[in-house]
């Protein structure tokens, strides 16, 4: 009851475009819940690079070092984890769709050391792009528009992970964006994406529930797309219906480990047999 209190608080915010102004309290609230936490976490980690507040709080609603690094950390082990499991068996091209200020990437050059041929981070934002690139040497970052596409050549990675990028997309931005990554994906190469699924359930409003349930997706709009506050619920039939042709199902979607990644999670596999999006 007290979820769906808040979620109808926040449709009568995003209703009457306050919806900014209680995120830029948030932030503030966020900053000095935080202040005293991340002073220490600076002093005991003098080499690691954290980025600015306002660029944690855009992509990840907290300003919170510890929570930056921890979770950054158990959601880089998971992916590595599954690039081994299913990427083609060879030094990987892999790219971050929506790397925001590195909270995973930056793991991966070490996690996976022994498989890497080259790691790439795409993002929206410029001032994201620009810390990343000053802060973390040996990775590439490179700026994405809104809509493709992005400045690589066809068959470029071996694997691309986005996780919580779809879910603040419109159906045109999903159409668009998973031509894209065909695009750019070898052949037998892995797409990994993480939707809003039946976890986030509790979230949806009665009317919003009802679209979801008949297999439509749901977004919350009056926000500029692609940003946090844009939010996006992809039942997954409509996920299935999506993907064809070119891409195949690896594994159903599910609730992961580590819990933390509470998002449905999909692996895709391109079928170097099968037609890519027309």
């Amino acid at each position: 009851m007290r979820e769906r209190t808040r979620q109808r608080l926040i449709s009568v915010a995003r209703a009457t475009h306050t919806l900014g102004v209680l995120d830029s309290a948030k932030y503030v609230a966020s900053r000095v819940m935080s202040s005293r936490a991340n002073s220490r976490f600076v002093r005991s980690h003098p080499d690691f690079a954290v980025p600015p507040a306002s660029l944690a709080f855009d992509a990840f609603a907290h300003t919170d070092h510890h929570i930056y690094l921890q979770s950054g950390l158990e959601h880089a082990r998971f992916v590595a984890g599954i690039a081994r499991e299913s990427a083609p068996p060879k030094r990987l091209r892999i790219l971050e769709w929506g790397c925001g200020p590195a909270r995973i990437i930056r793991h991966l050059p070490e996690l996976l050391a022994d498989r890497l041929d080259v790691v790439v981070g795409a993002d929206f934002n410029p001032k994201t792009i620009a810390w990343c690139t000053h802060n973390l040497p040996g990775i590439r970052f490179e700026r994405n528009g809104l809509e493709p596409p992005l400045p690589f050549p066809d068959r470029s990675f071996d694997f691309i992970y986005a996780i919580s990028v779809f879910t603040h997309l419109d159906e045109v931005g999903w159409t668009g964006w998973l031509r894209e990554m065909s695009r750019i994906l070898d052949d037998a190469g892995v797409l990994l994406f993480t939707t809003h699924g039946v976890n986030y359930l509790p979230k949806l409003l009665a009317g919003e529930r009802a679209v979801f349930d008949s297999g439509r997706p749901v977004f919350r709009t009056n926000v500029a797309q692609g940003k946090r506050l844009f939010v996006a619920f992809h039942p997954r039939d409509f996920v299935l219906r999506s993907l064809e042709p070119g891409l195949d199902v690896l594994t159903l979607p599910e609730s992961a480990d580590p819990p933390a990644l509470s998002q449905d999670v999909w692996v895709v596999r391109k079928n170097p047999m099968r037609p890519e999006f027309p």
